[in-house]
């Protein structure tokens, strides 16, 4: 029978092209099959030039072509989890880099942003920014800033819902703060529920978008220089820390411990939702570590913990630290290294496999470094907040982003949904707690979970 469903399986693979991502409020197209779109991102009717190539700060970008001279862009669609958060407040923030290409076409216009009804570009929307010809970022009609052809900037808008009548945008360029404008809220306005990312004439390249909605993601470029974000706290610590202005995109977190004792820098914030911490979620962020010599108690630099309350007292697991020299371990488990006083980018997945068993993921540049597979603690549930460390010397952190993922296929967490997953639910087979290989979460290993498993092959 496993011959016989392996077999069945991969001429089904063949003919299917689905690539699924982890999470859908932080894109950075690191997981997306090249030549392709994020699991959950559609064509939204243009010219179909588009895809993820690996060609940007991080490696994989999204780059999209709109026919030079004619009428036909090419346009993208991404839904945001949360729908109700375009009917109140939310940010969105994206790296774009604009070709430099003459243009001569119906709509001689770059990259552009809109709010849509739908996945295509016939339904309903509203203009976030577009980019002339020439660079001038526009609202959509006026000038509100400038950028540099064939340089990579930072975009910010924020969107806020004043009330029924009225809507309010605010714009950032390489963080600083532009304009703020409010209009009339249109009929469809609480219909919007997707965001279309459009190249309307020539090329143009599209990085590390991410939405915030009070979901836990920080770039700290809104908060005041010397401050933390409103709902993070002091987590007991020797209170040395705060914004500074000094990182990848400007602004960063920067916490110090004290050299030679036992008092470190700690900062810690709820997520929401909470839930998330019961069952699956992916933290992805930016850090640097100082190189000071290290004699304290705790001669470690960056820490990150799950605990569950603000303080550096309450119950919590390690879910990463690094040592003197660089290297990054969860505190039994080498991860890997990476240089001190150098920005480097980890993620991890968090995910609760049942009741007595918790797997985490770690990434670096990334790269799949180590799969843990540990025995659930009792206060596991509780786990609401998240700890950001000194323990000694200084450390920064930056683009913070916190999502659920969306990629239960990965049953063994590689990051591809491949025979390897199908050979997994093969050989669990009509178990009933199997929790990893329970794609579809009904409580059973079966056909259901072997096609949901084959809808989504490909890149995770």
């Amino acid at each position: 029978m496993r011959q016989q469903l392996l077999t069945i399986a991969t001429m089904a693979a063949v003919s299917m092209t689905t690539w699924a991502a982890i999470g859908d409020t932080c894109e950075d197209f690191q997981n997306a099959q090249l030549g392709g779109l994020p699991a959950n991102w559609c064509g939204g009717g243009g010219n179909n030039d588009f895809g993820v190539e690996g060609d940007g700060p991080g490696g994989g970008v999204l780059r999209l072509f709109g026919n030079i001279g004619s009428c036909w862009g090419a346009c993208v669609t991404s839904p945001i989890s949360s729908d109700d958060m375009y009917q109140t407040d939310f940010t969105i923030e994206c790296d774009v880099r604009n070709g430099a290409e003459a243009l001569s076409g119906c709509h001689p216009y770059r990259a552009s942003l809109e709010m849509k009804a739908g996945c295509h570009w016939s339904s309903g929307g509203r203009s976030l920014f577009m980019v002339n010809a020439d660079g001038t970022l526009t609202d959509g009609i006026d000038p509100i800033g400038s950028m540099t052809l064939n340089t990579w900037h930072h975009v910010a808008v924020r969107y806020t819902r004043l009330n029924a009548n009225s809507v309010q945008r605010q714009y950032w360029l390489d963080g600083q703060f532009l304009t703020s404008i409010i209009d009339n809220a249109r009929v469809d306005e609480e219909d919007f529920t997707q965001l279309m990312w459009t190249a309307q004439e020539g090329t143009v390249w599209l990085d590390n978008i991410r939405s915030t909605a009070g979901d836990g993601n920080q770039d700290f470029e809104a908060v005041a220089e010397g401050d933390i974000p409103d709902n993070w706290c002091n987590g007991g610590g020797n209170s040395d820390f705060g914004v500074v202005f000094e990182g990848v995109l400007e602004q960063v977190l920067r916490l110090y411990g004290s050299i030679g004792g036992c008092w470190g820098a700690v900062a810690s914030h709820p997520v929401t939702p909470q839930s998330a911490y019961q069952d699956d979620f992916l933290i992805h962020f930016n850090v640097r570590n100082g190189s000071e010599a290290l004699s304290g108690c705790h001669p470690l630099r960056a820490s990150l913990d799950m605990k569950t309350g603000c303080t550096w007292q309450t119950d919590s697991r390690r879910l990463l630290h690094v040592e003197s020299d660089g290297t990054l371990s969860t505190g039994t488990t080498t991860i890997g290294w990476a240089p001190l006083n150098t920005w480097y980018t980890v993620a991890i997945r968090y995910t609760r496999l049942d009741a007595q068993s918790v797997r985490i993921q770690y990434w670096l540049e990334g790269q799949l470094k180590a799969t843990v597979v540990e025995a659930a603690q009792p206060h596991e549930s509780d786990l609401t907040h998240l700890m950001w460390g000194a323990q000694e010397g200084t450390v920064w952190f930056d683009d913070i982003c916190i999502s659920e993922p969306r990629c239960p296929a990965d049953t063994n967490g590689d990051g591809q949904i491949d025979v390897q997953d199908v050979l997994g639910i093969i050989d669990a087979w009509h178990c009933e707690d199997c929790y990893a290989m329970d794609v579809t979460g009904d409580g059973t290993v079966d056909v259901h979970d072997l096609l949901a498993v084959l809808s989504a092959w490909g890149g995770c």
